[in-house]
């Protein structure tokens, strides 16, 4: 026997199996988990499983004994999407994954139809748009991308690549959008209709009824037609929805690729609008692959060969790759001579003489990263990153064995705190208990000084794990947010202590680490005095500025940069041989 205990329809405790609404039973203060007997229970099954770290989820787990490792509850979970975006792992609820079959593969298998992608490039500028949850903030994106010179071509790329399609998906931003859309589309004589939050129940099993039967053949959603959708007539989806979370795409993605009689495969068409980065998620993207070299032109994905033979056409055109994680040297940019009207490529060469060069060069991470995260992430290697807050070091790093970015949390004790730690017995019940042994401590500490030991570390792994470095970013910063609290005046980019000049301390540890270089700085007349130079940069620097720095020397640049110094200045060298130019100490801006 089945029952369902959700919203106003309550379980039969006697009954076989209980299918639960996750918001009913593990909404925070909620008293309808106390009916439910651990004891009588042997297994959870979680649907979409992705979901399952998530608090609501936990409630449930814990009340029923199945957040510890020696449970009797067996728990399986079941989902399309591993990966969330918040970069949450889901160890905390499962032990491991017993089967797992990618989507191309599937299509192999004849589980899933083949897809045929179709992008077009658009000018609508997203540069703008805030970041919410690692993705486009909805109501921003919503004014950015709903208007009429958008929406017509959207509706324009459906009668050009969709218009033989007997069933069509079209995901919008927001309810205004979708409306939007709906009318341009009956503008152009379809029958499209329109499917939200505010359609009622009665309606909305009706609407879904008669487009699966074909009835009419566009529905234009938002929110709706992402998770647990099963309509196996759809035969294309139109990406009108702009969105830099692979979970979103990859869910309306696959609304499309249900089997079916009478289709074939699946037509995505995918819209590529310009914004900062490369954050934007495409079909391309999601593939491995540059979405420019396949525009305007038909993507067939049938098999593993066809996604391998793409990408070799794309290597074949754009030629071997320059070494992994070597920063590119240079920079063009076309301007216009007022004087003569002539278009000159203004070219900035690098090459360093140092690591402090390279670090005086960049005020602690790219535009790109900015794009991801308010916190002031310092970048201190390739694929490399590091927020310090006090005590703590948050570093992030991609694995090299399978491509994963994952986080480690580091505490640092200085010579005082580590004392102040042997010296404590216990903490029990909000009380903390002294050993008499003052004179052990004060011991302790002047060996560590002796031995050039003033701080020890404890490392360990944060439960976050992201296909991208900007899911990554977005859960370590929730994770700081919902364990050590939202500090921005600390932590943020732009806090106010990081424009005040940089301290004594700060000033006496560069110096001793030999820095002598401040490239954003050629005001001031100091001759060739290296001293002077040394002098007047130091005094120059910014408190932010500094700890970027520091941060840096603390984790190894300049042991990095001597790994690639031979690169680097070979580079730069055959560049300004190429055009002509010397290369100096400082970058250079070069007019042709």
């Amino acid at each position: 026997t089945v029952t369902i205990d959700q919203g106003k329809r309550l379980a039969d405790m006697s009954a076989d199996v209980i299918v639960a609404s996750v918001p009913s039973l593990g909404r925070d203060g909620t008293p309808r988990l106390l009916k439910y007997n651990p004891r009588e229970f042997k297994c959870i099954i979680i649907d979409e499983a992705h979901h399952a770290a998530a608090d609501s989820y936990g409630r449930i787990l814990k009340h029923f004994g199945a957040d510890v490792p020696n449970t009797h509850i067996f728990v399986y979970g079941c989902s399309a999407t591993v990966r969330r975006h918040d970069g949450l792992r889901l160890g905390g609820v499962f032990d491991y994954i017993s089967f797992h079959k990618g989507f191309i593969t599937m299509i192999e298998d004849k589980w899933l139809c083949g897809l045929r992608v179709s992008t077009i490039q658009t000018d609508f500028d997203l540069k703008d748009v805030k970041m919410q949850g690692g993705d486009f903030a909805q109501k921003d994106l919503a004014v950015k991308v709903n208007n009429e010179v958008r929406n017509d071509i959207v509706v324009r790329g459906y009668m050009a690549y969709c218009a033989a399609r007997k069933s069509t998906v079209v995901f919008a931003v927001d309810i205004a959008h979708l409306e939007a859309l709906t009318e341009v589309f009956r503008r152009y004589g379809y029958d499209a209709r329109g499917l939200s939050s505010r359609t009622s129940d009665d309606e909305r099993a009706q609407l879904l009824r008669d487009f699966r039967d074909r009835k009419f053949p566009i529905i234009v959603n938002c929110g709706i037609l992402t998770e647990g959708t099963d309509i196996p007539v759809i035969d294309s989806i139109v990406m009108a929805r702009p969105t830099k979370s692979n979970v979103l795409f990859q869910q309306m993605l696959g609304r499309g690729m249900r089997l079916h009689r009478d289709k074939e495969d699946c037509l995505v068409l995918d819209f590529v609008d310009v914004v900062r980065g490369d954050g934007l998620v495409t079909l391309p993207t999601l593939l491995g692959l540059e979405p420019s070299a396949i525009m305007n032109k038909d993507l067939v994905v049938n098999s593993h060969a066809d996604v391998a033979a793409r990408l070799k056409e794309q290597i074949d055109a754009f030629g071997e790759d320059p070494p992994s994680g070597v920063p590119e040297e240079q920079e063009v940019e076309e301007v216009v001579d007022p004087m003569t009207g002539l278009k000159i490529a203004r070219i900035r060469v690098l090459e360093y003489e140092n690591p402090y060069q390279l670090i005086g060069d960049c005020s602690g991470t790219s535009r790109r990263v900015w794009e991801m995260s308010q916190n002031a992430w310092v970048n201190v290697a390739p694929d490399t990153f590091v927020l310090t807050f006090k005590t703590v070091t948050f570093k992030i790093e991609k694995s090299s064995s399978d491509g994963l970015w994952r986080c480690q949390k580091r505490v640092t004790l200085g010579s005082n705190e580590a004392v102040a730690e042997a010296s404590v017995k216990s903490f029990k019940n909000g009380v903390v208990t002294f050993r008499n042994n003052y004179i052990e401590a004060q011991k302790k500490k002047k060996e560590q000084q002796q031995r050039n030991d003033h701080v020890k570390s404890k490392g360990t792994m944060l439960p976050i794990e992201a296909d991208t470095l900007e899911d990554c970013l977005h859960g370590v910063d929730t994770w700081i947010t919902k364990n050590i609290g939202r500090f921005p005046q600390i932590l943020g980019r732009y806090a106010k202590w990081r424009k005040l000049p940089a301290s004594d301390s700060q000033l006496r540890f560069l110096r001793k680490l030999g820095y002598d270089h401040d490239a954003l700085s050629e005001e001031a007349e100091v001759g060739n005095d290296p001293a002077k130079w040394r002098e007047r940069n130091l005094r120059q620097l910014n408190k932010g500025q500094a700890a970027n720095m520091i941060t840096r020397l603390v984790h190894g640049a300049g042991k990095r940069w001597e790994e690639s110094k031979k690169f680097k200045v070979k580079r730069a060298k055959a560049l300004a041989k190429e055009i002509g130019v010397d290369v100096g100490p400082i970058p250079k801006y070069v007019e042709v």
